[in-house]
């Protein structure tokens, strides 16, 4: 028979492995919430550079497909917003993806404009594509921070 203490060791024993599976569980658990927050954050920054490819495919090859392309990576990008928030639990995300939109919705007009011009006058200006290069390095610098951010929360959460 067990005596006393051997029953208090004992239960002690299946206590502490109960808790430390539920602390566990709660680890994974986070790290899967920050592990899909990532993805999409990587996401949204991979489909701006094929914004930008496209954009620029379009107006040196003038074949229609790459700007339809281009405008499909758009909408992309809105519906890939869209998810981050519905799954940005923690809502580690919340402040830097409202400045993300702000610039993305200014580097999808710069894209609007390119096409506008080279639909009419057959070029881009200078002017346009500068405001076109820095829409987009402002707005895949903020994307960066973005993954920084989740692959911070990542780190802390395992």
């Amino acid at each position: 028979m067990l005596s006393l203490l051997g029953v208090v060791a004992l239960s002690s024993i299946l206590i502490a492995a109960y808790s430390v599976a539920r602390i566990e569980d709660r680890l994974v658990s986070e790290g899967d919430f920050h592990t899909a927050d990532l993805d999409l954050a990587l996401s949204m920054s991979a489909s701006v550079s094929e914004t930008a490819q496209e954009t620029l495919a379009y107006i040196v090859s003038g074949d229609v497909a790459e700007r339809d392309d281009a405008r499909e990576t758009i909408t992309r990008f809105d519906e890939l917003v869209a998810e981050f928030e519905r799954v940005d639990a923690h809502g580690i995300g919340a402040e830097p993806v409202a400045s993300i939109v702000d610039r993305h919705r200014a580097f999808a007009f710069q894209v609007e404009r390119m096409f506008e011009s080279y639909e009419s006058t057959g070029s881009v200006s200078a002017t346009q594509f500068a405001d076109f290069e820095e829409d987009l390095d402002t707005l895949t610098s903020e994307l960066a921070l973005l993954v920084g951010l989740e692959r911070a929360e990542i780190a802390r959460a395992q």
